[in-house]
């Protein structure tokens, strides 16, 4: 398995999906890159001795976006606006109402047939 623009190989697909998703495949999509250069490029990549993996990576920005979200959900404030006070309110008993008138149509349409 090999991409054409990068003229990188990969010993299996995760590799190739991994490599596709990362920013050095959009550069070389963008900007056509002579061979030595793409190949010194690719030596320099296989050399470097990553401190994390891509899927520590990924979990980082998991943990940080959940955090954010977090922050985010504690500093809205409650609603304090009364209308929508009064409509939480009032749908109890208006879902109440139309329940009952609801059974009571449907007890008439059984009693007809």
């Amino acid at each position: 398995m090999s991409t054409v623009t990068c003229n990188a190989g990969f010993d299996d697909e995760e590799q190739q999906r991994l490599h596709y998703r990362s920013e050095w495949h959009r550069y070389n999509l963008k900007r056509k890159v002579k061979l030595e250069q793409d190949l010194h490029m690719l030596t320099i990549f296989k050399s470097h001795e990553a401190e994390t993996t891509i899927l520590e990576d990924f979990d980082f920005y998991e943990q940080r976006e959940k955090a954010l979200q977090e922050n985010r959900r504690q500093q809205q404030p409650a609603s304090t606006d009364p209308q929508k006070l009064l409509d939480t309110k009032a749908q109890g008993p208006v879902a109440d109402i139309s329940y009952v008138f609801s059974k009571a149509v449907q007890l008439k349409d059984t009693e007809n047939s």
